[in-house]
């Protein structure tokens, strides 16, 4: 279940939910946008904080791949 579709069927504000997280209102929008991607640890925190609902690679946005950006290769993300 991606974050948005959890925020909507829990009937949970952008706002509270960040309140809820610890994290600004603008940063959440940006990130259920997808015009942000959250640290790994701001992923697993919000993870946790929907009970494991969302899970940490569905918070990042659609088609997010971890590349480098100085030689294009992909990184490898560790589990947490």
């Amino acid at each position: 279940m991606r974050l948005r579709e959890y925020l909507k069927k829990g009937k949970y504000t952008i706002k509270d939910f960040a309140e809820f997280i610890g994290i600004s209102k603008v940063h959440l929008t940006a990130i259920v946008a997808g015009k942000r991607a959250p640290s790994k640890k701001l992923a697993k925190l919000i993870s946790h904080a929907t009970l494991n609902k969302v899970s940490v690679d569905e918070v990042f946005p659609e088609g997010y791949n971890n590349t480098c950006p100085h030689c294009g290769q992909r990184l490898k993300r560790k589990k947490l």
